[in-house]
């Protein structure tokens, strides 16, 4: 629906703007999913700071963003699995 691209649209210049490195599409596209759905400020807790994306750590995308499988303070399968999908987009290996 247009209500939802454009928020989708909105999230990914907000990503845009808060990403201080250069990102490919794919990895554009696994921050937006994972902002959407986490929010900016976990997506600033995820890149900011010492070792992360920001800094240049490209890596710690991957040790870090699995860690937000949470809701209601209890781990969620699908929360597990859309993270593990944000990681293979990240990857440039998109998989439903």
């Amino acid at each position: 629906s247009y209500i939802l691209q454009y928020k989708i649209n909105e999230v990914r210049d907000n990503v845009r703007q808060a990403v201080k490195v250069d990102l490919t599409e794919y990895q554009l596209n696994a921050l937006t999913s994972f902002a959407f759905n986490c929010g900016m400020t976990n997506l600033k807790t995820l890149i900011n700071g010492k070792n992360r994306l920001n800094s240049g750590n490209y890596e710690s995308i991957e040790k870090i963003l699995p860690q937000y499988r949470k809701a209601g303070g209890k781990v969620r399968e699908g929360l597990i699995k859309r993270r593990a999908w944000e990681i293979s987009l990240w990857n440039g290996i998109p998989t439903l």
